[in-house]
């Protein structure tokens, strides 16, 4: 028998479009476009997607996507808002999953680069671009959560409810060391923000996989086997929002 390739065509099936319109048509802004929320400005300069080497990953090219935006506020170039996160969602309804991020700033412009997904470059997209106020925070502004026991690198059982602020605060402890944090109700003008989450010798505990949200995140992490507890802080900061009709640039 013939062993076959990753390539072979085994079978064929068709199927009716569960979903098939009509949609609308999208016209995608001529870039650099501008948008503005009260004081803040940001301007979305490019947008580009395709593969590209991941030096943290195995060698290869990987799918990525990439936004550099300006950003002003007063008038004045600052690197005091930073875009946090994209929405990004196409005119039929897909809505991009960006799993692994990096932000920040470089050559006056801000980036956002989500790892592992691609854009499609034949469609236009809706991104919501959701800016974070990068400020010191003061003790008001933070919750840290009491220890949560930890024996040999295992999360104990956990659930515990609190107020911070206007909202109640709810930590869950799972099995594989898993972190829920969820506020109710849903914020509105800010973000839910893991600011650290450290052991009982003050170093910072490694994140290894789960899902981050406006108002709850769901995580997994990596305990050191010799921490007996950890606490978890989180903050509220401020959330601006701009919205453009973009199409990505094959990279």
């Amino acid at each position: 028998m013939r062993e076959l390739t990753l390539w072979d065509n085994v079978a064929e099936f068709k199927t009716r479009n569960p979903t098939p319109g009509p949609y609308p048509v999208w016209t995608p802004m001529t870039l650099p476009v501008t948008r503005t929320n009260g004081d803040v400005e940001v301007s979305l300069v490019e947008l580009t997607s395709g593969t590209k080497t991941i030096h943290w990953m195995p060698k290869g090219q990987r799918p990525f996507t990439m936004a550099r935006l300006g950003v002003k506020h007063n008038g004045q170039p600052t690197e005091a808002w930073v875009p946090e996160w994209i929405d990004a969602t196409d005119a039929t309804g897909n809505e991009a999953d960006f799993p692994i991020i990096d932000y920040g700033f470089t050559n006056g412009l801000a980036f956002y680069d989500a790892q592992g997904t691609s854009l499609s470059p034949s469609e236009v997209w809706r991104l919501r671009m959701k800016f974070r106020q990068e400020k010191d925070l003061v003790p008001n502004q933070l919750w840290t959560s009491p220890g949560l026991a930890v024996r040999g690198g295992v999360l104990l059982p956990t659930n515990l409810t609190t107020n911070f602020q206007t909202y109640s605060v709810r930590l869950e402890c799972l099995g594989r060391n898993t972190i829920r944090v969820k506020l109710n109700p849903r914020p509105q003008g800010c973000r839910l923000r893991l600011v650290e989450i450290v052991d009982d010798q003050g170093a910072k505990v490694e994140h290894s996989g789960g899902g981050f949200g406006d108002s709850q995140f769901e995580a997994q992490w990596v305990i050191p086997p010799k921490a007996e507890s950890i606490k978890v802080t989180i903050s509220l900061p401020e959330i601006r929002v701009f919205e453009f009709l973009a199409q990505p640039v094959r990279q």
